[in-house]
């Protein structure tokens, strides 16, 4: 079985070292690792077959409507806003409680934006 992937940097994480022409590894290399041996693979397709067909339909559809809100919150919200809903919704940096985002969330952005101005 072959499995590819894609992984996109950040654009100030894209090359190791900064403006060299060498692609920086370091993010994805755990998923790669993950993924490296053929039973982890296999692993994770029978984890998806243990699902129903509308099951996965519905992650699918689920994880398509996450992805456009994130487009549209990188194209016209606030940096701080847009980087948290991605972080916590994409990049699934997150806890189950209610509002557990991740620690370098520019907490201090989100409210002020939120702040009546006097």
């Amino acid at each position: 079985m072959f499995v590819l992937g894609y992984w996109e940097n950040p654009a100030k994480d894209k090359f190791d070292p900064p403006g060299s022409e060498t692609l920086n590894k370091a993010l994805v290399r755990p998923v790669i690792d993950r993924y490296l041996h053929t039973h982890a693979v296999d692993d994770a397709f029978e984890q998806l077959r243990e699902h129903s067909i509308e099951a996965r339909a519905r992650r699918v559809v689920e994880r398509m409507a996450l992805v456009l809100q994130g487009s549209l919150l990188v194209r016209h919200a606030p940096p701080a806003v847009a980087d948290a809903f991605c972080a916590s919704r994409l990049d699934g940096d997150h806890g189950l409680a209610f509002g557990t985002l991740p620690g370098n969330t520019d907490f201090g952005a989100i409210i002020d934006r939120h702040l009546p101005v006097v």
